[in-house]
């Protein structure tokens, strides 16, 4: 995608990253292929009405899915539209989960930042698409402890970004209620246009007379409050780890850094957001498989994925490993049993069979 391309080879990498916003204006129709309207009806249908696939946002506060906004597993789309006519902004969440065109835009981004930008990423880049009504926001001023690359899809948004508060922010201030004084940057983004703002700069967006459809990506690095062995060479814990300075650690330290990155939340993209039918899946890898306790959690892993599910879904976990999607799990409710077939779908863990 040559849009893309101009972005990572222009200033976002090379001079802005995790330094100063920036914008790009690169044509109407730049991210038309990304996220295009029929895919946002398709992730509304097929939302789960669990979890946090789907939300509703209203200037910093959360609408609950439930009653007249879910049917069964599922939410009830045209109450969805009745509560975006009021004001709610859509939220889905894990996008690139579901869209394999977000998930190649992640994995080129995913790329190109350690690669020139010289930093290692944390975590896969996690994505968010946001669809918000006329003269409306989602959220109040804030800053988020990761940087963030906006595309805009459909209609028009205004951003203002203000001074940088905390240029070491690990951790999102979701509520700021202090002067911020003027935007050191205050711009309208339309179809075709990018932004990015770094960690620890506050920043708001509202919709003006037209709606706004854009597509939040989520940038974190190792910083040196992750690794005591980076502050040891003289990186402050809020500091990004540079990439170098980890190609060059001991072997012990790099292997500690793969598990970290395997095992967090996995971005494989799905056929189908729910599991089919039980016992009509088979397992991928099933010899491979390695399933152990921590902390509170239950970790599974295999070539290619992992996932984490609570500590009491390990028995279920382990008689799917040996059985298949068919194996038996009373220990877990139906709505848990249905949730931890999903996810083993979308890690590829669990494949279709024949059907």
């Amino acid at each position: 995608m040559q849009p893309l391309d101009n972005l990572l080879a222009g200033d976002f990498l090379a001079t802005a990253f995790d330094a100063e916003p920036l914008i790009l204006r690169a044509g109407t129709q730049a991210w038309a292929d990304i996220v295009t309207l029929d895919d946002v009806e398709y992730l509304v249908r097929t939302a789960p009405a669990s979890g946090d696939w789907l939300q509703l946002a209203k200037c910093g506060g959360f609408l609950p899915l439930s009653g007249s906004l879910v049917s069964g597993v599922s939410v009830r789309t045209s109450a969805i539209r009745k509560r975006v006519a009021q004001g709610f902004s859509l939220v889905l969440n894990h996008v690139r989960q579901r869209l394999r065109s977000v998930d190649a835009v992640c994995a080129t981004i995913e790329s190109a930042v350690e690669r020139r930008a010289g930093f290692a990423l944390k975590y896969p880049i996690s994505s968010n698409l946001y669809a918000t009504p006329p003269e409306s926001a989602a959220f109040v001023p804030h800053y988020d402890g990761h940087g963030v690359l906006v595309f805009q899809l459909s209609g028009s948004k205004r951003w203002q970004i203000f001074s940088r508060m905390n240029a070491e922010a690990v951790e999102a201030l979701p509520r700021i209620d202090t002067d911020l004084g003027d935007p050191v940057l205050d711009v309208v983004l339309r179809n075709g246009d990018a932004l990015y703002v770094p960690r620890g700069y506050p920043h708001c967006a509202q919709t003006t007379d037209t709606h706004s459809i854009h597509l939040t990506l989520g940038l974190q690095c190792y910083t040196g409050s992750d690794l005591a062995w980076a502050r040891a060479h003289g990186i402050r814990p809020g500091e990004y780890v540079p990439r170098h300075l980890l190609e060059n650690a001991g072997t012990g330290v790099r292997a500690r850094l793969r598990y970290e990155r395997t095992f967090v939340d996995a971005c494989r993209v799905t056929e189908t957001l729910i599991a089919p039918r039980p016992g009509t899946g088979v397992r991928r890898s099933p010899r491979d498989c390695v399933i152990m306790p921590e902390d509170e959690h239950v970790v599974l892993a295999f070539p290619g994925g992992a996932g984490r599910f609570p500590r009491h879904f390990e028995r279920a976990l382990r008689a799917t490993a040996a059985q298949g999607d068919g194996a038996s799990a009373p220990d877990l409710s139906e709505e848990e049993q249905r949730d931890m077939r999903t996810a083993l779908y979308q890690m590829g863990f669990l494949s279709a069979g024949d059907r």
